[in-house]
């Protein structure tokens, strides 16, 4: 069987509106949001990771 990857996305949450609003995310605090996904013949792996890129980001 091989294994392709299809597609990849990402969400930042600080611009999770759109890429001009910067959204403040408080620690230590859940936060609920949601993925609008199409039905395919194909399996689906999410993978959510964490990073800190304060020190690349240029605004």
């Amino acid at each position: 069987m091989t294994i392709k990857q299809l597609l990849k996305g990402y969400l930042n949450l600080q611009n999770r509106t759109d890429l001009l609003t910067v959204e403040e995310v408080t620690p230590n605090q859940w936060m609920t949001f949601s993925l609008d996904l199409q039905p395919t013949i194909y399996k689906l792996r999410l993978v959510l990771y964490n990073s800190d890129f304060e020190s690349h980001r240029l605004r």
